[in-house]
């Protein structure tokens, strides 16, 4: 089968062998220090410029999670827990932060896999936490956000 799609499902590891229901219970200091697992609990279809190792989501991946209500549910699952953690902290209301990255991902992978209203749903939570402090946030930031 599929390395990434097996992950999604939580079937098979990442390449650090960790399941994603392993992902989902990392400390707050564990998703902020962490940077080696955003890529594959939010695939995209872009190569990562940091991650070069991560699967990207293909044809074969969209068909597989579409048959897949485990991995649909796991995806839903991760964007609770990355919407909570940014809930739950405000140090990257600034204006750069890599968290801002992560949202565009976020959104980007939402939208691929779960389609329009899953992906816009959760930019406007995000939206809704910045709130007043959307000033703080850089421009470019603003405007990945708005593409994805």
């Amino acid at each position: 089968k599929n390395q990434l799609f097996n992950f999604l499902e939580n079937t098979g590891p990442d390449y650090r062998d960790r399941y994603i229901s392993e992902i989902l219970n990392f400390s707050d200091r564990d998703i902020e220090e962490k940077h080696d697992f955003i890529q594959w609990v939010f695939p995209t279809d872009e190569l990562s410029s940091i991650a070069r190792e991560v699967p990207i989501v293909d044809d074969e991946v969209i068909e597989l999670f579409q048959k897949s209500e485990a991995a649909q549910t796991n995806l839903i699952n991760a964007k609770d827990w990355y919407l909570s953690f940014l809930f739950r902290n405000s140090h990257w209301k600034k204006k750069h932060d890599h968290n801002h990255l992560r949202i565009t991902r976020v959104i980007k992978c939402l939208r691929l896999l779960l389609g329009d209203k899953e992906a816009d749903d959760f930019k406007q939570k995000v939206y809704d936490m910045v709130a007043t402090r959307i000033m703080l946030i850089d421009e470019a930031a603003k405007r990945y956000w708005a593409k994805a």
